[in-house]
């Protein structure tokens, strides 16, 4: 094998991700090649590095603060409202463009409207719902 086709497999050597085949032909490769050989010992070094990084969860109280903060909560709302009105606008137009499309045959403007009214009543179905049940859900006091 040449080199380029043994470069995507090096991190998977060292990672013990390759199969028998793969391990030995790149090791073999390894054998003659000191270039994917230096290559190597540049992504252990990476690799060593890389294991010496954590990452710092933060505590139970600062998770609390941020869930209960008015603007974390605002944005949250308005992010879900912005996603669904996106949506709702992006698929009336497409609706719209469908339609007014004198081109398209009627059967595929009915097979897609008849989609999109579907997926809309879904919408509205599982809305209605959340909103029914949000009053009652026994979690909801839940500290998470």
């Amino acid at each position: 094998m040449n080199c380029e086709a043994i470069k995507p497999l090096l991190m998977g050597l060292l990672d013990n991700e390759l199969t028998d085949t793969e391990k030995i032909e790149v090791n073999e490769h390894l054998i003659r090649c000191s270039t994917c050989r230096d290559e190597l010992e540049q992504l252990k070094m990476v690799s060593n590095n890389l294991s010496a990084i954590f990452y710092l969860e933060p505590d139970d109280n600062v998770l609390r603060k941020l869930w209960k903060n008015p603007l974390y909560r605002f944005s949250q709302i308005a992010g879900i409202l912005l996603i669904i009105a996106g949506n709702i606008f992006l698929s009336g137009y497409g609706i719209y463009k469908l339609i007014i499309d004198k081109d398209t045959d009627i059967f595929y403007k009915t097979t897609i409207c008849a989609i999109a009214s579907g997926v809309a009543l879904l919408l509205i179905s599982v809305i209605i719902q959340r909103l029914k049940t949000i009053k009652h859900d026994p979690y909801k006091e839940v500290l998470r």
